[in-house]
């Protein structure tokens, strides 16, 4: 547009634009189906950006280094999504900021292949204990038609303009630039972390990008490819950043590439985990054998040795038949894996990505006997359900008094069901023997099939931690549920429900009920359920106290894709009147 080219040109170098194109404005309308122009690489990229924006709707929206400024128009109060008639200022105000950190970027293209090296050196003290890397590919001046675009359009168009409306007609092809194509493949959306953000810190990430014919539908053209690379403080607000042009080296006959790695973040416990990596023959000879290695953080190296056929421009899925002993007492593990092999480019044969731990696990098991629960009843708690394997049901929840004993009914549908109860007093998603409160009682001891209910006392200490607290249910058919509450079993089911135990209920006229839902979150929104109706000041601490995310919600949804797995406190202020309740992510 006009006026981020003005700002390019008053600032060279320091104005770097990324933009996405999603849903309905990622299509060309022409009438003979033409381009798809969308994000890809991370799906629904291009609305997730816009929720971290919390754009109101109207097009094109911006924000200038995620940040929200007061005094500005905006389309949401309190959000980053600013009006074309603040850009300006954004900018300026952004350029007279100092950086506690400097980042350098560049990107060499060897064959299909993008090799890319970010440097980042810190020359204060982040006031964050972690800070995210980001990179972003962009293609750029591709061209394609457009049918009747809107006022102020952000392209060149190449023939003439409407006199009428001062915009393209239909005929003409039009110019888009700096569109995101590919973010997920190097640092996720959410960023690569970065855990030590003191003063002298020294960082150098290397990434390795395969560069595909087309991009949805859009023919890539290599030197339409850019990288843009910057650090944020937290999940949001971008600290500096950098860019530069892709550079065409020379192409090898022997060069293996490692380009991306096949494991799920966050590394649940529950999971297999199974630790795969694509490896591209990038060079002109076809590859053999070769030995492949992996490491987690500073442990020991287990290679493995590969042999077969990878042409030139193909790629295999390795897959390490040795399973990653992952210490999920840790919050983060850095994956690094590696070939061995007599290359002519040894610079992208070494790839690394760090990923979140998660302890909490979601135990499933066979119920083709009807083995699980039936129907689970405890105060408010009455919940009809078939046997899943396992059940989250945390947005189901019940007060449970301190010292007082409760009654449980289960109803099975099998018999000969020992049963455990545990409640995650700590909250460290793990449960454990002194969180027992039911321990491997056993229903309809010697019956088989059919339809069994019986009754459990469940007893909550009189000094149990008061709040809310994950509440385990595990059955396990003709023996002892084993005393890891993740360990799987071939028959029963494993069901999680909330129990808020002592005064979490106790009202008075500046707190209010709130309930978030579901609670644990394993998608990228939590549901914000409010008495009453009016902006929400959304206020989300983690364990240590440092807050995580500070925003205005008109709506119920909160968009949470981009913290951790992890605990978290959510404080809730409407009006006068507040509430605070623990949000766990998965």
């Amino acid at each position: 547009m006009c006026i981020r080219d003005s700002a390019e040109a008053q600032y060279p170098g320091q104005v770097f634009a990324i933009k996405a194109h999603s849903g309905g404005f990622a299509w060309d309308c022409s009438t003979t189906g033409g381009y798809n122009f969308s994000v890809t690489g991370v799906s629904g990229a291009g609305s997730e950006y816009e929720a971290l924006m919390q754009n109101g709707g109207a097009y094109p929206a911006a924000s200038v280094n995620r940040q929200v400024f007061n005094g500005l128009p905006h389309y949401v109060n309190g959000g980053t999504a600013l009006s074309r008639s603040g850009w300006m200022q954004a900018i300026e105000n952004v350029l007279g900021q100092s950086a506690y950190v400097n980042v350098a970027t560049h990107a060499e293209l060897n064959g299909s292949v993008m090799n890319i090296l970010v440097e980042g050196y810190y020359t204060g003290d982040s006031p964050e204990s972690t800070n995210y890397l980001h990179v972003v590919v962009l293609q750029d001046e591709t061209h394609g038609p457009q049918f009747s675009a809107s006022g102020n359009p952000d392209y060149i168009v190449s023939y003439e303009i409407n006199p009428t409306y001062g915009h393209a007609t239909e005929t003409e092809e039009l110019e888009y630039r700096h569109m995101d194509r590919e973010i997920a493949r190097m640092t996720t959306f959410a960023g690569d972390p970065i855990y030590d953000t003191s003063n002298g810190t020294f960082i150098s990430k290397s990434y390795s990008y395969f560069v595909p014919e087309l991009y949805n539908d859009v023919p890539v053209d290599i030197n339409e490819l850019k990288v843009v690379a910057f650090i944020t403080e937290t999940n949001q607000d971008i600290v500096n950043g950098n860019g530069s042009d892709m550079i065409v080296g020379e192409t090898f006959g022997n060069d293996i590439v490692l380009t991306s790695l096949s494991l799920e973040d966050p590394i649940l416990a529950s999971s297999n985990n199974q630790l795969g990596v694509t490896v591209f023959n990038n060079g002109s000879s076809e590859i053999t054998s070769f030995n492949i290695s992996y490491q987690l953080d500073n442990g020991d190296i287990i290679t493995e040795e590969f042999n077969g056929s990878i042409g030139p421009g193909e790629s295999y899925e390795f897959v390490f038949s040795s399973t990653p002993e992952f210490i999920f007492s840790n919050d983060s593990v850095e994956v690094s894996i590696s070939v061995d092999f007599e290359d002519d480019n040894t610079s992208n044969n070494t790839i690394s990505q760090t990923f979140s731990l998660s302890a909490f696990c979601e135990p499933s098991m066979d119920c083709s006997f009807n083995d699980g629960f039936q129907f689970v009843q405890i105060g408010d708690i009455e919940n009809v359900s078939g046997c899943e394997g396992y059940g989250n049901f945390t947005d189901l929840s019940t007060d449970l008094e301190l010292g007082s004993t409760n009654q449980l009914t289960l109803t099975t549908g099998y018999g000969n069901q020992n049963v455990k109860v545990w409640i995650d007093y700590n909250d460290d998603l793990a449960w454990s023997n002194d969180e027992l409160v039911v321990d491997n009682y056993v229903m309809a001891v010697g019956s088989a099939g059919g339809s069994f209910t019986e009754s459990i006392a469940i007893s909550i200490p009189a000094d149990a931690p008061v709040g809310e607290h994950v509440m385990r249910i595990k059955s396990n058919w003709n023996a002892g549920v084993p005393a890891d509450s993740c360990e799987l079993t071939q028959y029963g089911e494993t069901e999680d429900y909330t129990a808020n135990i002592g005064t979490l209920g106790v009202n008075d006229e500046d707190i209010m009920q709130v309930r978030l839902f579901p609670n644990p979150v394993d998608g990228n929104f939590v549901t914000i359920q409010t008495p009453i109706n009016g902006t929400k000041e959304i206020e989300v601490f983690d364990l240590v106290g440092k807050r995580v995310i500070n925003t205005n919600l008109i709506s119920d949804s909160l968009d949470v894709s981009e913290l951790n797995p992890g605990i978290y406190m959510v404080k809730v202020t409407i009006e006068n009147l507040t509430s605070t309740s623990k949000l766990i992510i998965k």
